[in-house]
């Protein structure tokens, strides 16, 4: 085909022809290279979506167990502290699954290094958020001393005879436990 304007006038049909059928395939192309990019950054969102709930998930159990085994040591500070944290992680992985969704928006065909290096800083934040609750965690928790260790064990046992003790059984022990209360308070007054 000779190289023509596509204004020129001495164009024959069949040359017209041609140059639309070229121009409907170009177009056919494209569409189909469009389609790609919408799969792979469904794809991405999927991925990024599932992984933020993965580790919301695990983070969420983490929590949970530890406040189970010191929950009687456990304050609602420490509670506020590891919620911000994972609250804290969840912008982060937000931010950065915006962020991911903006470069594949640019890309026709694949994901880029910059895409990876964005999922791996978001896993790095993540994991990093959680050490920061951890640590925070494990700050404010006390120290397990053998007196308080012998404390527990006495709630333990506690806890698991007291539905078993009759109402009057109960009452004494209550009363028990509040002159154990008002004579080491004024022991320690004096």
């Amino acid at each position: 085909m000779k190289n023509k304007s596509y204004f020129d006038e001495s164009m024959d049909a069949d040359e017209l022809e041609e140059m639309m059928h070229q121009m409907t395939k170009m177009y056919k192309e494209l569409q189909k290279a469009r389609e790609m990019h919408n799969n792979v950054l469904k794809d991405l969102d999927t991925k990024v979506v599932a992984m933020e709930n993965v580790i919301q998930e695990t983070a969420r159990k983490a929590a949970n167990d530890m406040m189970v085994s010191f929950r009687d040591r456990t304050t609602h500070e420490i509670k506020v502290t590891v919620e911000k944290s994972l609250h804290d992680s969840c912008v982060e992985l937000r931010e950065v699954s915006k962020n991911a969704k903006f470069v594949t928006e640019i890309q026709d065909k694949e994901i880029s290094f910059l895409s990876k290096c964005i999922i791996g800083t978001a896993i790095f934040f993540s994991i990093c958020g959680g050490l920061l609750g951890g640590l925070t965690v494990h700050h404010f928790i006390p120290e397990v001393t053998p007196e308080l260790e012998h404390k527990l064990k006495e709630a333990a046992l506690i806890e698991n005879i007291w539905p078993k003790l009759s109402k009057k059984e109960q009452d004494r022990m209550m009363e028990m436990v509040s002159q154990k209360k008002a004579n080491t308070k004024n022991s320690s007054n004096k």
